[in-house]
C-alpha cells in the first residue's frame, strides 16, 4: 500500500468518509495487478471493513482495532475482488507521525509556533515620573508653620532570574533628596540572589526635601549577572528634584515666607536648581512681572481673594494656595501732644500727632495709598453749636480730609494731627463728632479704583469749666485751663 493520506482519526466505533486519492495495489482471481485511484482508504486490523462508493468509501473501525503504532494486517472485498493489504498503518492511530488535522494549515506553511526561548535574566527600573517638585515648610505668620508640600514618584525595580538563577546589584546616586511615603523601607537592598525563573519587584513612593544641584542628578541603576554568564545586563532612571518657594519682596513684615500678602503686594515665586525652566501660572487677577535667573516677580490682585499659583516641568505640576488681604482696618498711635501759641491764655485748646497704620500688620501694603474721605456727615450741640465753630462742624477738605498719603513699607501712612484750637469763654459742655470713611486705592489709581474699608469717628468735647478733650482711634489728649495735660492710649515707638 502506498500514497495513503489520512484526513480524518477515527476513533473505535466510529464511522468516517475520506475524499482524499490514494493507490492500491491488489489481485485480480486471474492475478493481474489492478490500480485503483477512486477512492481512499484507511487501513486497519481484524472486525475492521469498509464499504467503496467509487470515487471514496465508508469504512467502520471495529471495537478491536489495536491502534498503537501497530502494522495492520487485514482482508477485504471490493467489487468482488480480493484485496489482501499486507501492511501500513492502524486505521485510528498512524504509524510514525501524528494525523494532520484538516482545521491544520499545509505542510510548510505553518503550524504551531516553535517554543520561546527560555527567559534570560533581566532587569528594569523607573521613576513614575522624572521629576519631583515640592515645596518646604514655611512661617505663615509668626510662630505658625505650614508642613511641606511635594508631589511623588514610584521607583519600581523589576528583576528575573532566567534559566539558571542571577544576582542583582541595585546603586543609588542623590536619592537622599527624596523622603519615602509611608512605612515602607526608605531605599532598595544593594544586592538580591535570585533562584532560576525567580522574579522580583520593589516599589518605593518617594517626595521631594532637598533641591538638584543639576537636572537628573538622582540616579538609581539596576545591574544582573546570570549565574554562569560573563556579563551583565543593566537598567537605570534619573529624576531631578525642584524646590520651589514663595516670598514676599519686601523685607517687612516678617515672615517673608508667608503666602498671606497685601493686595498690590509684589511676590517672588523662586525655584532651585535654577538651570530649569519653571512655567508659573496662576488663577488669581494679580500680574506676572519681570522674570529673573531663579525667580518670577508677581503683584498680587487689587482686591482680596483666594488664588493658586501652579509650578510646572517637564509634565509635572504643584499647585501653591495663596491669599490676598484688603486693609480692614486703622490704628493710631500718639506721636506727640500739641500746644500751639493760639491754644495759651484761658481756653482749653490741644491736639495730638498721630501715626496712622493700616492692619493687619502681618501683610504689606506698600504698594497703594490711603485717603481719608471728605464727609459732611456728623454731629455737634451745645457749646460748639454757635456758627462760629461751623467751619469745624465736619470733616471736609479744609480740616485734611482729601489727602491722598502712599502707605510705608511697614503699613504706616504718614502722620494726622487731630486738635482744636483756643475755647473761649463763657463755657459749656458741648462736642462735635466727625464721621470719616476711610479708603484705599492701588497707588496712582483711578476715582473707579477706590475702596471704601472702614468708618472712623473723632470727637472735640469741651465741659463747663473749658476742659477740652480730642480723641481718634482710641488715642485721647485733654488740656485744663490751667494747663495740666494728658493723655490716653497707644505712644508710637
Amino acid at each position: 500500500m502506498e500514497n495513503v493520506e489520512l484526513l480524518q482519526q477515527p476513533s473505535p466505533g466510529v464511522s468516517s468518509i475520506l475524499h482524499s486519492p490514494f493507490s492500491i495495489l491488489h489481485s485480480s482471481p486471474g492475478g493481474t495487478p489492478i490500480l485503483h485511484s477512486s477512492f481512499s482508504i484507511l487501513n486497519s486490523s481484524g472486525g475492521c471493513s469498509f464499504v467503496g462508493f467509487g470515487d471514496y468509501v465508508i469504512f467502520t473501525c471495529g471495537e478491536s482495532c489495536d491502534c498503537g503504532g501497530c502494522e495492520a494486517v487485514g482482508s477485504y472485498t471490493y467489487e468482488n475482488v480480493y484485496i489482501p493489504v499486507s501492511g501500513g498503518p492502524c486505521g485510528c492511530t498512524p504509524h510514525d507521525d501524528p494525523p494532520e488535522d484538516p482545521e491544520d494549515p499545509p505542510s510548510g506553511g505553518g503550524g504551531d509556533p516553535p517554543d520561546p526561548p527560555p527567559p534570560v535574566p533581566s532587569v528594569t527600573v523607573s521613576f513614575s515620573t522624572p521629576v519631583v517638585i515640592f515645596e518646604n515648610r514655611y512661617e505663615n505668620s509668626p510662630g505658625s508653620w505650614v508642613e511641606k508640600r511635594s508631589t511623588q514618584t514610584t521607583l519600581t525595580i523589576s528583576a528575573q532570574g532566567g534559566e539558571h538563577g542571577a544576582t542583582l546589584s541595585i546603586s543609588t546616586q542623590g536619592l537622599n533628596k527624596l523622603a519615602p511615603v509611608g512605612t515602607n523601607a526608605s531605599a532598595p537592598p544593594s544586592s538580591v540572589s535570585l533562584g532560576a525563573y525567580e522574579s522580583v519587584t520593589y516599589t518605593f513612593t518617594y517626595e521631594g526635601v532637598a533641591a538638584s544641584g543639576s537636572t537628573e542628578d538622582v540616579e538609581v541603576t539596576g545591574s544582573i549577572l546570570g549565574n554562569g554568564a560573563s556579563a551583565p545586563s543593566s537598567s537605570s532612571a534619573k529624576l531631578t528634584v525642584v524646590e520651589i518657594g514663595v516670598k514676599a519682596q519686601k523685607s517687612t513684615p516678617l515672615p517673608v515666607s508667608r503666602h498671606s500678602f497685601g493686595v498690590c503686594e509684589v511676590v517672588k515665586a523662586s525655584w532651585e536648581p535654577s538651570s530649569v525652566s519653571i512655567s508659573w501660572t496662576s488663577t488669581g487677577s494679580g500680574s506676572w512681572m519681570r522674570t529673573l535667573s531663579a525667580f518670577r516677580e508677581y503683584q498680587c490682585p487689587a482686591q482680596a481673594e483666594s488664588f493658586l499659583f501652579t509650578a510646572s516641568y517637564n509634565g509635572v505640576t504643584l499647585d501653591i494656595p495663596l491669599t490676598c488681604i484688603a486693609p480692614s482696618q486703622v490704628m493710631a498711635e500718639i506721636l506727640n501732644c500739641v500746644v500751639e501759641p493760639s491754644m495759651t491764655g484761658n481756653g482749653g485748646g490741644i491736639g495730638m500727632e498721630l501715626v496712622m497704620i493700616l492692619l493687619p500688620t502681618n501683610v504689606c501694603f506698600a504698594n497703594i495709598e490711603v485717603v481719608e474721605v471728605p464727609s459732611m456727615e456728623g454731629s455737634h450741640n451745645g457749646y460748639f453749636s454757635d456758627s462760629a465753630w461751623s467751619n469745624q462742624w465736619y470733616h471736609t477738605t479744609g480740616n485734611g480730609a482729601g489727602e491722598w498719603t502712599e502707605v510705608a513699607d511697614d503699613n504706616s501712612c504718614g502722620s494726622d494731627y487731630a486738635g482744636i484750637g483756643l475755647c473761649s469763654p463763657p463755657w459749656s459742655s458741648g462736642f462735635i463728632t466727625w464721621i470719616i470713611p476711610n479708603a484705599w486705592r492701588p497707588c496712582g489709581g483711578g476715582e473707579q479704583d477706590v475702596h471704601v474699608f472702614v468708618t472712623s469717628l473723632q470727637n472735640f468735647q469741651i465741659t463747663v469749666d473749658g476742659t477740652v478733650t480730642v480723641s481718634k482711634l482710641g488715642n485721647s489728649v485733654t488740656r485744663t485751663t490751667n494747663d495740666v495735660i494728658t493723655s490716653t492710649g497707644v505712644l508710637a515707638q
